[in-house]
């Protein structure tokens, strides 16, 4: 009981700082307290470090002397992992074509729908369109029917979520990402995967140049 309480309260500290890392409570470079949160959270410090260890070996959060601070990864860290994220999602929509079941293409088609919708809505916040883009390739790398692959694409994209979130707001790419998020849609259902890895390889590579040519420039101030 005791170690099922212990678990839940590092759970419950990681999702509370996590949480503040993805909606820009707490900024890039910014040290994390752990006194304000155990105020915060009203436990002992000891559930807060093991989560605090859990986010620094996803690389969200790095060491400090004896503290951690909010990390941002290298350009050249950005741009590989960018590239890492092209390999595995451009292969992911090839599988998804192929393996993808009658049910859950319906609920595919269900998603884009909402998207459509919610894209229509002028005042939609930031995170909610990095939830949305989320949400759109998790359907495909759930769907490509590899387990391997589905986890090393959630990792990356993870690690790149406060850059997405932090600068996605200000570089606002929705409306060119909903466009190609529609192509490879359009060759998922069509049951084509060339094409879908075709779509794929043009999204990726788009969002490797808007990487280099925008938000790095911006990030690093080149």
């Amino acid at each position: 009981m005791v170690m099922k309480q212990k678990i839940s309260l590092s759970s419950h500290a990681y999702d509370y700082i996590y949480g503040n890392i993805i909606q820009g409570k707490l900024k890039v470079g910014q040290f994390v307290s752990e006194e304000a949160i155990a105020n915060k959270l009203n436990i002992s410090r000891t559930p807060i470090r093991e989560s605090l260890i859990a986010l620094n070996k996803e690389g969200l959060l790095e060491k400090a002397g004896r503290s951690y601070r909010v990390v941002i990864a290298s350009p050249d860290d950005l741009v590989e992992l960018y590239e890492a994220r092209k390999v595995i999602e451009t292969e992911n929509a090839r599988l998804c074509a192929m393996r993808i079941s009658r049910d859950q293409l319906a609920d595919f088609k269900k998603f884009m729908a909402n998207v459509a919708t919610v894209y229509r809505e002028s005042s939609v916040q930031s995170l909610k369109k990095v939830d949305l883009d989320d949400q759109f390739h998790d359907f495909i790398d759930r769907n490509s029917g590899n387990k391997y692959m589905e986890r090393y694409s959630k990792e990356i994209r993870r690690k790149l979520k406060i850059v997405r979130l932090t600068f996605f707001s200000v570089l606002d790419v929705s409306e060119d990402d909903s466009r190609e998020h529609e192509s490879v849609f359009q060759a998922i259902i069509n049951r084509d995967p060339s094409k879908a890895f075709e779509e794929m390889t043009k999204h990726e590579e788009n969002v490797i140049n808007f990487v280099k040519n925008e938000i790095l420039p911006t990030l690093y101030k080149f």
